[in-house]
Formats: structure tokens, sequence, C-alpha cells
């Protein structure tokens, strides 16, 4: 099992050579377009593989703490706005009911 959020895990696990099934635990999914932790390109690897390589990866966040992540994700490609954006979304989302 591996955790993969950047708070909790800042370090990269080393997974051992005879794994055969890695268990993503967690908020923070390697099939989300945002998750930008080391431990997902195992994830991703297989999925190019697979029968569903054709599928997207989910780009919208739905809850503020993955829309907190997603600023971080468009932070580091330099889209400050944007990440201002998703910041702005995930405050609404968690102060704001509907």
């Amino acid at each position: 099992m591996s955790n993969i959020s950047l708070k909790k895990n800042a370090k990269v696990e080393k997974i051992p050579v005879d794994t055969i099934f890695l268990h993503y635990h967690g908020f923070n999914k390697p099939w989300h377009e945002w998750c930008f932790h080391p431990l997902a390109r195992y994830f991703r690897k297989y999925w190019k593989l697979s029968p569903w390589k054709d599928t997207p990866l989910d780009t919208r966040p739905a809850k503020y703490r993955q829309m907190r992540l997603y600023a971080k994700y468009f932070m580091k490609k330099g889209a400050f706005f944007t990440s201002l954006y998703w910041v702005y979304r995930s405050v609404v989302k968690k102060y704001i009911p509907k």
C-alpha cells in the first residue's frame, strides 16, 4: 500500500522488485491528471499499455483538497492565474455551503 499524498509522504518510497500489486490509498490517485507524485509513474506506465490507454485521466477535481493539489499542479506548470483560480474554488468549496 502506498499513500501518494505529498503532505504525508514527501519522500519517495522504494517499491520492492518482486511487487505484484500496488494499492494507492488516500484521496490522491495516480489517475488524477494533477497527481505529480513520483510513485504515480507505476500506474501510468501500465495504463499506457492497457486497453484503457485511450481513456483520459481525470482532469477536474471535485473535492476541495483535490482542488488545492490541482492549484499546485498549475503552479508547477507556471500557470499562476489558473492556480489562483483553483485555490479560490477550493476555498469556496470548503467554506461556502450550497
